[in-house]
């Protein structure tokens, strides 16, 4: 069962009468919203998804969520907030698998707020495939016109089969161990501190490199930086991998047993995600 707006916002609803318990407080509200997600649950037998936007609220009460992005500045979605994935992967990812990183129209807002109808092309949906590996977030297949008429719905299916559902399944109960930011591999911290405009997609500054390490073996760079590629090395030869990267001189969108190690990931959607226990 899918249940929108429930989860998507913080709810200024609350309850003035005075006779009520908590009344005028918020957090009666939250908890209200709380509860009914088991009555849904048990009323039909199966998991509840939520709307995206107030995850952080929610997720652990809902089976699932349709994610959107926590950074500091907003909590909408956008193909232009920097990576900082530490939130989302240290205090979110333990208590739900979500899919996605927000609705289209809203991820490729410019102010944050209004959503943006004008419908991605090929090298933004990839850019969204590189920000949903970033995040370790499951795949998302938004309806066939909510993009370019450039990008195939089957071919945009199968690209999310094969390089994030292919991953995600690995990656449910698996924890990160390590997340680094840059070319230098920092922490977030050490990274805005070296880097004060870290959330200025237009300046050099971006942070729009990260590589995620978790405990099971599993390595993710992604690259969404939009000027600087990326040279990365990773993994022993003949494992599992997926990638959008330059190998040999060409650019390939691959995912399967590769003897390649050495990667240069491109501006804007640039990725490797190694699994040495894929088969």
């Amino acid at each position: 069962m899918y249940l929108d707006v429930h989860s998507a916002s913080i709810t200024p609803y609350i309850d003035y009468d005075a006779s009520i318990e908590n009344a005028g407080m918020f957090r009666e509200t939250v908890s209200r919203y709380r509860e009914l997600y088991s009555v849904l649950r048990e009323n039909h037998q199966g998991p509840v998804q939520g709307e995206g936007g107030a995850q952080f609220l929610y997720q652990g009460y809902v089976d699932d969520i349709e994610a959107r992005l926590i950074t500091p500045k907003t909590i909408n979605p956008g193909y232009n907030l920097p990576l900082l994935v530490d939130f989302d992967m240290n205090k979110l990812r333990s208590k739900a698998m979500v899919h996605g990183v927000g609705w289209y129209p809203l991820w490729l807002t410019e102010d944050l707020i209004t959503p943006n109808y004008i419908k991605p092309n090929w090298d933004q949906v990839l850019s969204y495939i590189a920000t949903e590996l970033a995040y370790g977030h499951g795949g998302y297949l938004p309806e066939e016109w909510d993009t370019d008429t450039t990008v195939n719905f089957v071919v945009h299916a199968q690209t999310e089969y094969n390089h994030v559902f292919a991953i995600q399944q690995y990656l449910n109960n698996a924890t990160p161990t390590s997340i680094l930011y840059g070319d230098s591999l920092q922490t977030a911290s050490d990274y805005i501190k070296s880097y004060p405009n870290f959330d200025d997609i237009s300046n050099d500054d971006f942070m729009g490199k990260v590589r995620v390490t978790y405990d099971n073996g599993i390595t993710v760079y992604v690259n969404r930086h939009s000027t600087q590629s990326w040279n990365v090395a990773v993994g022993t030869p003949n494992k599992w991998f997926s990638y959008h990267a330059i190998v040999d001189g060409t650019l390939q969108l691959f995912a399967g047993q590769s003897n390649n190690t050495d990667f240069i990931l491109p501006p804007n959607n640039g990725w490797v995600v190694y699994n040495p226990a894929h088969n």
